[in-house]
């Protein structure tokens, strides 16, 4: 019986799965950024065998039917066969195919073919699944452009605030002392060219860094919510998140809200976003049931794969393949 190969290429992980047709989980692997703009092509593709590698029990195994990787930005322009001959270097063979990575995500919480996933971490973007394809996507433009609600959104916001509150032109807020001590800086009590010299060393040590690195501030907000600015900038999140999915809102369309993503979770676990802002049923035109947490999108893509060959993923086959993944992942 030919096998499965399911890739999940995350941007701090890669995840891989073999399975067999009937959705039989039998092996495992983890490695590092298998996101192509991240981590660069050879580093994605570094990741890529050595998951696969891991899931397979070594190289030189009989082709598999079906290689499907879960990618944001279907693969970010990476060729397929630049992946495939990556993988036949190390004896793994078989027709590779590129998921979506949200796709895999909605996958990973449930066996319907339609639905709504929310995701925000360091983006975010929403979308409407209808018969296991994505038909309707909000956001996921990234930091220049949008990911409203995600990690680089709240943390681009604490940095202004942090320079409003030392330039004198924002309310005093905690995030500023915390925002100096997570650089290394600190008060200073002089001045230089008519500034406060923190102010100064603040922008200059925020310039340095590449745009999207503001979201590694993000915890700041949850760790000082008592503050007024900090509470403002997470209901605010709060608030553009459910605004991106009810734009991917169909009335027609109905089915479970899957969710991921860290900051999306902290959001509903300090109360700052909770199901009923999220839509009807809290799945913006849902099921009514509760939105479903994943970790990751290696579950979904062991069920698009499956899906992709014609085999059907029922409850009782999806409930196999999540208890499969979680027996492998244990050690």
């Amino acid at each position: 019986m030919q096998h499965i190969l399911a890739i999940d290429a995350g941007g701090t992980h890669t995840r891989a799965v073999r399975a067999d047709a009937a959705g039989h989980c039998l092996g495992y692997g983890v490695s590092g950024p298998g996101n192509p703009i991240s981590a660069g092509t050879e580093g994605a593709l570094a990741s890529f065998t050595e998951a696969a590698l891991q899931a397979s029990g070594g190289g030189n195994v009989p082709p598999f039917a079906r290689i499907v990787f879960a990618m944001a930005g279907h693969g970010a322009g990476l060729p397929l066969e630049r992946i495939s001959a990556s993988l036949a270097a190390v004896g793994i063979h078989g027709p590779v195919s590129v998921e979506s990575d949200l796709l895999a995500m909605f996958c990973s919480g449930t066996p319907s073919p339609d639905g709504y996933a929310l995701a925000a971490g360091t983006g975010s973007v929403a979308a409407r699944i209808v018969g296991h394809r994505l038909d309707r996507v909000a956001d996921g433009t990234g930091w220049l452009l949008g990911d409203a609600g995600s990690g680089f959104w709240i943390g681009r916001r604490i940095a202004r605030a942090a320079v409003a509150d030392l330039d004198g032109l924002g309310p005093a807020t905690a995030l500023t002392d915390l925002l100096l001590a997570e650089l290394g800086l600190g008060r200073t009590g002089g001045r230089a060219t008519g500034r406060p010299r923190e102010l100064l060393q603040l922008i200059e040590a925020l310039y340095a860094l590449r745009p999207v690195q503001l979201s590694r501030f993000a915890p700041l907000a949850f760790a000082s919510r008592a503050d007024a600015v900090a509470a403002s900038i997470l209901r605010d999140a709060a608030a553009e998140l459910a605004a991106s999915l009810r734009a991917v809102r169909e009335e027609g369309v109905t089915g479970p809200l899957t969710i991921g993503g860290s900051v999306l979770s902290a959001l509903l676990d300090t109360g700052a976003l909770n199901a009923e802002a999220l839509g009807a049923g809290g799945a913006g035109g849902g099921d009514g049931g509760s939105p479903i947490r994943v970790r990751d999108g290696a579950v979904g893509a062991v069920v698009l794969a499956l899906v992709r060959g014609g085999v059907p993923v029922d409850q009782g086959v999806f409930d196999r393949i999540v208890a499969d993944v979680e027996r492998l992942r244990a050690p």
